[in-house]
């Protein structure tokens, strides 16, 4: 470039004519040869980094990329694929995935290329970059490149700057994360509480309902014919008719009050009612204990 442009502007200015001195042409093309030469190069060096590294050589624009993705990502998943696409561009690595590390052992991750475009499955031992903030650490970023090629110094300082630029967004992220997962955990146990007490209140209306049947099965027969047959017996006595035998009335009670008795017990199962109720029952001692209950 330098012998070309300066050979051209010397031809070209030695062949105006009226010009017999070339001093003053050959210092005029070095002079532009020179100022055009740096910039020259450095496209001419970025453009073959380019050729040979693709986005790789290109780190800060990978971390502009990265910083619009990540202000576009609109979910956990969407944001670490965006973190894997962009360390996978600037490694040129076969497979890169990135994990969320939760609390509880619990982790999310995704990875690029994804699995429908991966063309073969890579092999080797991944080279593992930890997620911190502030001493926390967040997650990982997992790299598994081609067999027989190992990361540059360069390539390891890019993952690292796109590594720090992505921990915040992580940090929110888990937060995020967190946040769904105590609703979701808070949600399931309301819908358990009120599943408990609508069962609890099915379990009370099926007691009710049986108790009610119990006690017409078992105690109401025993105790409704005993209003007509006092009455009855009041009616001989202020008659004086003689003496009345209230035996089978008392029998009869007896039984309703035994079955109310093995009903109770049955509907209260907590053993110090039970005992409760044995002792009130036992302090009515006398004949007609049994009826007075």
């Amino acid at each position: 470039v330098v012998a070309a442009g300066y050979i051209a502007l010397v031809v070209v200015v030695g062949g105006m004519p009226g010009r017999d001195d070339r001093f003053w042409p050959s210092l005029l093309a070095t002079a532009a040869v020179a100022l055009a030469f740096q910039p020259l190069r450095r496209r001419i060096v970025r453009f073959a980094d380019r050729m040979a590294f693709g986005p790789r050589a290109a780190p800060y624009e990978a971390l502009a990329d990265l910083g619009r993705n990540l202000q576009q990502a609109p979910g956990t998943e969407d944001l670490l694929r965006n973190v894997a696409q962009a360390v996978s561009d600037a490694t040129g690595a076969r497979r890169v995935t990135c994990v969320l590390e939760l609390p509880g052992g619990r982790e999310v991750s995704a990875a690029w290329p994804p699995e429908a475009l991966a063309s073969d499955v890579p092999t080797g031992s991944p080279t593992a970059f930890a997620v911190t903030d502030g001493g926390d650490r967040l997650g990982r970023v997992e790299v598994v490149l081609p067999p027989g090629r190992e990361l540059r110094p360069a390539e390891v300082g890019l993952v690292e700057r796109l590594i720090a630029q992505t921990a915040l967004a992580m940090r929110n992220l888990r937060l995020e994360t967190e946040l769904a997962g105590n609703v979701a955990e808070l949600h399931r146990q309301t819908v358990a509480l009120r599943d408990s007490r609508r069962a609890l209140v099915v379990a009370g209306d099926e007691e009710k309902s049986r108790f009610a049947a119990a006690l017409h099965r078992g105690v109401l027969p025993h105790l409704a014919p005993l209003p007509g047959r006092l009455e009855t017996a009041a009616d001989r006595t202020r008659q004086g008719l003689g003496p009345i035998d209230l035996q089978a009335e008392r029998d009869g009670a007896s039984t309703a009050l035994d079955e109310l008795r093995r009903l109770v017990s049955t509907a209260r199962p907590s053993g110090g009612q039970r005992a409760a109720a044995d002792q009130t029952s036992s302090s009515r001692s006398g004949p007609n204990a049994d009826l007075v209950t």
